[in-house]
Parts: structure tokens; C-alpha cells; sequence
């Protein structure tokens, strides 16, 4: 993997932070709050969006996780690390609670209108 993400030093700090129940439901609150209601929505409303478009590897995610938000990745290509790395990038699709609809029909447009993509190569 590359820089800074060579390990899994991470993810096993994550699993080893526990946090109590009551501490958990409050940054659930907390996080559906700000960034479902006072965050997407209100941006989404204010700037008269229905969808938001962004690279796969943002923090899009992160940002639909805490709204309890549907999200959608629809594939692209592969980014190449040099000659002998790649990883396969691709397109997240974050909409509004309950805008599952809207996200798939757009990914599926979205494959209609780009169907081919590089495949990634496979070491046997």
C-alpha cells in the first residue's frame, strides 16, 4: 500500500479504542445532527444540489457514515504508482436521507454511458 498507509497500525489502534455505550450514542446523535441536518442537507437545500460528485478517495464517506447518508462508488480507472502499482479509483455519489433511488439511477447511467474500464491486473 502506499505512504502513509503502509500497515494496518491503524485500523488495529481503532479496534483497541473503545468507547462506552453512552459516549457512542452521543457522537451518533451528534454525528446525524451535524452532518446529516445542519451539513448535507442544509448545503444540498441552500445550493439547490440533489447530488454531490466526488473522488473515491475523499472523505466523502466519512461525511455519509456520520449522516447515516446512502452513498454510491461507480468505477473509473486505476491510478498508477509507478511501473509496477496501481489501485482502482473510482467515483462516490452522496445523497440526501433516503435519496437511494436517485444515486443508483445515476450510477447505472453512468455505466451505460462508460461501460469499459481498466481491469485490474491479477497475479496467479
Amino acid at each position: 500500500m502506499p505512504p502513509p498507509h503502509i500497515d494496518q497500525k491503524d485500523l488495529i489502534a481503532a479496534n483497541d479504542d473503545y468507547i462506552k455505550e453512552d459516549g457512542q450514542r452521543e457522537a451518533i446523535t451528534k454525528g446525524l445532527l451535524l452532518a446529516g441536518k445542519n451539513g448535507v442537507d442544509e448545503a444540498m437545500s441552500k445550493h439547490e444540489i440533489d447530488l454531490i460528485l466526488g473522488p473515491a478517495d475523499s472523505v466523502l464517506y466519512c461525511l455519509t457514515a456520520a449522516a447515516g447518508y446512502p452513498i454510491g462508488t461507480v468505477p473509473l480507472s486505476a491510478v498508477k504508482f509507478n511501473d509496477t502499482d496501481s489501485r482502482p479509483e473510482g467515483l462516490r455519489v452522496l445523497g440526501k436521507a433516503n435519496d437511494d433511488e436517485m444515486i443508483l439511477e445515476l450510477m447505472q447511467r453512468f455505466e451505460t454511458l462508460f461501460p469499459g474500464r481498466m481491469l485490474p491486473e491479477i497475479d496467479t
